[in-house]
């Protein structure tokens, strides 16, 4: 009876190390990343986008009707942190500090291997033509990601308005991913 206990005891302490040593949701994403983000957007002039239905109608009959075109965003990469904000819930924040020394932030919720930008954050970007920068602009983005091992990989929307050679270019589709690497 007495060996019975002690491997019962010797069992609960175990269960309780082990149990312990779990991390939460929040604490398996905390910590530096380095990050690396590329992708592109489909960009119409500004002043369509914004135009009446009778104006893009009238430009429709005209066969005057632009076609999205997509446009190579200059690639980024820096450093990416990832603290939670408090141990009640699952929300963290993350920064983004790039080689250029340009810097932003976006509050996400973790929820189980998943990430979620769901507030819209702004930043700056740049977009090329592969070798020269043709123009850039502020954006807002959300994005959506997965915690793969010590790998997340985020799929970011980005919306706003892209200068190009003095033309405000409108963003009306984009495919942006990050990829950040546990350091």
């Amino acid at each position: 009876m007495k060996h019975f206990r002690f491997t019962a005891i010797v069992l609960l302490v175990m269960a309780t190390l082990f149990s312990s040593c779990e991390k939460s949701d929040v604490e398996i994403f905390n910590g530096t990343y380095s990050y690396k983000t590329s992708g592109k957007v489909a960009l119409l002039p500004s002043d369509y986008v914004n135009a009446s239905d009778e104006e893009k109608a009238y430009l429709e009959t005209m066969g005057m009707t632009p076609s999205p075109q997509w446009i190579a965003l200059q690639p980024e990469q820096g450093q990416m942190h990832i603290r939670s904000v408090s141990e009640d819930d699952n929300t963290v924040i993350i920064t983004f500090n790039d080689l250029f020394g340009n810097a932003c932030m976006a509050n996400a919720i973790i929820d189980g291997d998943n990430i979620s930008i769901s507030d819209a954050q702004q930043k700056t970007i740049a977009v090329t033509d592969g070798s020269e920068k043709l123009g850039g602009g502020f954006v807002v983005y959300t994005g959506e990601g997965h915690l793969y091992d010590d790998i997340i990989v985020l799929t970011l929307t980005y919306n706003g308005v892209v200068s190009i050679s003095g033309v405000n270019m409108s963003i009306v589709e984009s495919y942006v991913e990050c990829i950040a690497t546990l350091n």
